[in-house]
């Protein structure tokens, strides 16, 4: 095997094997820790009953995936096996459980062979009908306020030119039983140590919690705090610390990735001339060749989709296609190929859908789902498209495609000619429909 086929394998095993989640704590820092991920339902999915309400997740581990844990709504964990606990990238397929009109909030880890666990991954699906059906939560002085930051940007020790301004945002979950409402507040309650060697940033607040959020925020809810900052003008490491304090002014108790305890939330920064922090990189679908394309014939119409991304971020090594084929019933595994760049940001891939599924007609139709993937040096994956939906693979000869009913999703929805309708009410509904 040449060293350019070997350099291919290389990156395509890395980029399957790497995810955007940071490690938990329960991993205890090993490199090769589990991963796991969400194929659908993608953040915000509306679902209309009686169609299908599926789970479709990923684990990836070298140690081979051992179970899953699926929560909703904060709700006591669902432990499932395995379907595969000899494969390094399982898929798990599980009916959502949800049939009651409302919103839900899915979290997902899994754990490999060696009894190591991923971190959370997390996504949120509304099914029609109304406003969620969770019992709510307590608002007496019995109730208990926990945190937890699912992630924050920029991350601890992030490079600033002086002077700088940024946005610091955390992502909380309220983990605890209370709702925080308009009498929760946000302080900067100082800086680190003198023993650390760092200097607090020269900031004073005190602001009312719904200043920065939408209140109120039950149980399970997560929320994004937007702080604007100035980065000092003098060179150094910077440290600010905030506490969300309730309104017996008692500050909430803090967990990060679900693990660690931490005493406040805290906003990092290493100040220093001409060393800015690097852009963290985009990558976005500019054009697909084709909605519908052919499998097992050269005579009904296109047989290969062309895709073409552009990707941005100052260290690629490769951008690879992710792809499979999805029916009702089932699904492919996820498969990966190299990107061909083009110059001036933009990489193109062909595929002919024909010669993936090695000559077979398995189906009538199904969806050909896809996703890009930014590989980076350090082996990061964190920058990707979501999981898309709109292509639909039609075996030449064979049945015609549902109605436009079967297409939940706007862009596929559209770009199957049907219209994509609102449908008013306390909580808006689409459905797609015949023009």
């Amino acid at each position: 095997m040449n060293a350019r086929k070997k350099l291919i394998i290389f990156l395509f095993v890395l980029a399957l094997f790497s995810a955007c989640a940071p490690t938990s704590a329960e991993n205890n820092g090993l490199t090769n820790a589990p991963q796991a991920w969400f194929d659908a339902p993608l953040p915000g999915t509306i679902h209309v009953p009686p169609n299908p309400c599926l789970i479709v997740a990923h684990g990836a581990s070298p140690a081979g995936i051992s179970q899953f844990e699926i929560s909703i709504n904060g709700a006591n964990a669902l432990a499932l096996p395995s379907p595969d606990t000899s494969g390094s990238l399982v898929t798990l397929t599980q009916d959502c459980g949800v049939t009651e009109p409302g919103e839900y909030f899915l979290q997902l880890r899994a754990q490999d062979n060696a009894g190591n666990w991923s971190a959370y991954a997390e996504t949120s699906l509304i099914i029609e009908g109304g406003t969620s059906t969770s019992t709510p939560a307590p608002t007496s002085a019995d109730c208990i306020d926990k945190l937890d930051v699912v992630s924050e940007s920029p991350l601890q020790k992030s490079h600033m030119l002086p002077g700088q301004q940024f946005t610091k945002t955390w992502t909380i979950q309220n983990t605890g039983t209370c709702v925080w409402n308009a009498d929760y507040r946000f302080v900067f309650t100082g800086g680190p140590s003198p023993s650390e060697g760092g200097s607090p940033m020269s900031v004073s607040l005190d602001l009312p919690f719904g200043s920065l959020v939408s209140v109120p925020v039950p149980p399970g809810q997560q929320v994004i705090i937007p702080l604007p900052q100035t980065a000092p003008l003098t060179d150094g490491w910077y440290v600010g610390a905030w506490n969300l304090v309730a309104p017996n002014g008692g500050k909430i108790p803090i967990t990060y990735g679900g693990g660690d305890s931490m005493p406040s939330l805290y906003a990092d920064i290493v100040v220093q001339a001409g060393t800015p922090t690097p852009p963290a990189g985009a990558i976005t679908v500019e054009r697909i060749s084709t909605n519908l394309v052919y499998i097992g014939g050269a005579n009904c119409g296109p047989t290969e989709v062309t895709f073409v991304a552009r990707a941005v971020s100052p260290n690629i090594t490769a951008v690879v296609l992710f792809y499979r084929f999805q029916t009702n019933n089932s699904s492919t595994e996820f498969q990966g190929i190299a990107m061909n760049p083009m110059g001036g940001d933009l990489y193109e891939r062909t595929i002919n859908p024909t010669s993936a599924l090695g000559g077979a007609v398995p189906f009538d139709a199904a969806t050909l789902q896809y996703q890009i993937v930014i590989q980076q040096t350090d082996g990061d994956t964190s920058i990707r498209t979501p999981v898309f939906s709109d292509i639909t693979a039609q075996a030449c000869g064979g049945g015609s495609t549902s109605s436009c009913s079967q297409y939940t999703d706007k862009r596929a929805c559209i770009s199957n000619g049907c219209n994509w309708v609102e449908i008013p009410g306390v909580v808006p509904v689409y459905e797609c429909r015949d023009p």
